[in-house]
């Protein structure tokens, strides 16, 4: 059953993007499509943020938006409204202190021959530029060699205001609805 509720951003393990003026098609394409992957929703809360929604579902992110990725190979027509799909594995505070710490904890969990990159999105947060944030995060960190083209790993990055949340993902369990448009020959949708 699927509660929407005004609980803690931080109780969310998978963010989805939408177009900010389709809200209401998105939630029930989050809904139906997580109903037909077999995946159980347990809250869906729209963010303060205009296209942004907050999933918790059963189980790990990382292994859902897996399962919803082989999905849209299959079937990209059924993701009309949602646009990127991405598993939350811890939610820290955005001081770069403990931005900083997160980042050697999920840095400590690549190995040293892995091929990696990180990715930040940062919303309602005025803290620097992008790049510089990348840049302290990516500092501490002492595995494999960046690869901003082909990583084996991705350490992403969502800043939503006093908030982070980081995962660490194959490529497999991440999902940009377009990339898998493109990759299938397909048109992007906007």
């Amino acid at each position: 059953m699927v509660i929407f509720s005004g609980t803690r951003m931080q109780d969310y393990n998978i963010l989805v993007t939408f177009h900010h003026n389709d809200r209401w098609r998105a939630e029930r394409e989050v809904i139906e499509i997580l109903r037909d992957v077999g995946l159980e929703l347990e809250d869906l809360m729209e963010s303060t943020v205009p296209g942004l929604l907050y999933l918790r579902v059963a189980g790990s992110g990382k292994d859902a938006v897996r399962k919803l990725r082989k999905f849209a190979f299959r079937f990209p027509e059924m993701f009309r409204s949602t646009h990127r799909w991405t598993p939350i594995e811890e939610w820290v505070s955005s001081t770069p202190e403990a931005m900083v710490s997160a980042a050697k904890i999920f840095g400590g969990r690549l190995r040293k021959d892995e091929r990696w990159k990180m990715e930040v999105v940062k919303r309602h947060y005025q803290e620097g530029s992008t790049m510089d944030i990348i840049l302290m995060l990516t500092d501490p960190i002492d595995a494999g060699d960046v690869d901003l083209e082909d990583p084996e790993k991705i350490i992403k990055v969502e800043i939503i205001g006093d908030f982070a949340g980081f995962s660490l993902v194959d490529p497999e369990e991440y999902l940009d609805i377009n990339e898998v448009r493109v990759e299938r020959g397909l048109m992007k949708i906007y």
